[in-house]
């Protein structure tokens, strides 16, 4: 059976090296932080997606609403745009 790392085929016969164990926790870890940066972007767009949508609808209605409520909605947004 092919094996992505040839010295698990019979690793009672022939361990690991230390250098080939060290490799791949270092491939491992390169990629938990590839898809950490990953959920990260994702998040940011997400975030971002979401913040586009909510002014979106505060300043459409703002004609229709009033001057008075507008303060409210300037507040609203700040905080949106703040996290």
């Amino acid at each position: 059976m092919f094996s992505r790392y040839p010295d698990t085929d019979n690793a009672g016969l022939n361990p690991p090296s230390l250098s080939d164990t060290t490799t791949r926790l270092n491939a491992s870890f390169v990629d938990l932080k590839i898809f950490v940066a990953q959920g990260r972007i994702y998040w940011q767009v997400w975030l971002a997606i979401e913040r586009l949508i909510t002014s979106w609808i505060l300043f459409s209605t703002h004609w229709v609403v009033g001057k008075d409520l507008l303060f409210d909605k300037c507040h609203l947004a700040c905080f949106l745009y703040s996290r």
